[in-house]
Order: structure tokens, then sequence, then C-alpha cells
């Protein structure tokens, strides 16, 4: 079974694999403190 990729965007680093977690878990908290 191959991996497909809906996008060719190339490899990310891993700085920016953690930057987008950081924004991702920042908008969720947010969203969960909007929510209450």
């Amino acid at each position: 079974m191959t991996q497909s990729s809906e996008h060719d965007d190339p490899p990310m680093s891993l700085v920016a694999h953690l930057t987008e977690l950081r924004d991702r878990l920042l908008r969720a908290m947010l969203a969960v403190l909007v929510g209450f």
C-alpha cells in the first residue's frame, strides 16, 4: 500500500512542524475557551 499525499508540498522541517503544531494548539485552546 503506497502513501498518497493530497499535497505535493516539499517535506517540512522539524521547526516548521513544531510551529504549525503550536499554532493549532493555540487555536484549539481559544476555541474551547470561546465555547465556554
